[in-house]
């Protein structure tokens, strides 16, 4: 048995890497086609047809039957879908350029430094000790 295990050990690699290749073509797939959705209306149509072509050519080149390249060429086929997909949100930051650029203003936001003083909102803010009936000695 564990003769077998050792002749069959490329051959099990070769299928296992296949099948990650595949279920990484599955994962970018389902990921175009949700921001398709989402961008729908929002994107121009150039930008929307690109990534659908790219969408059919790796369905396309998924179910061919025979993979005896070791899935290079789904491999290659993902890599496009990524790269037309990252015009999507190109194509998103420009419609709406407020979503990037707040989140970038929020994250150079600096605390006050220790030792500066910081401006209150409300002069009525009084300091307060409170005990809690574990503290409390009789």
């Amino acid at each position: 048995m564990q003769k077998d295990a050792e002749l069959n050990a490329e051959s099990d690699k070769q299928k296992k890497d296949l099948a990650d290749v595949k279920n990484n073509a599955e994962m970018t797939l389902f990921t175009a086609e949700k921001a398709l959705k989402d961008a729908e209306g929002k994107i121009h149509e150039d930008v929307k047809k690109s990534v659908e072509e790219k969408v059919a050519k790796l369905k396309e080149v998924k179910e061919l039957p025979e993979h005896t390249d070791g899935g290079t060429a789904i491999k290659s086929a993902t890599e496009e879908l990524a790269t037309e997909m990252q015009k999507i949100g190109e194509a998103m930051a420009k419609v709406n350029p407020d979503a990037e650029g707040g989140r970038a203003n929020a994250e150079n936001t600096e605390a006050p430094k220790e030792g500066e003083a910081t401006e209150a909102k409300d002069d009525n803010i009084k300091d307060a000790e409170v005990e809690s009936e574990g503290d409390k000695k009789e």
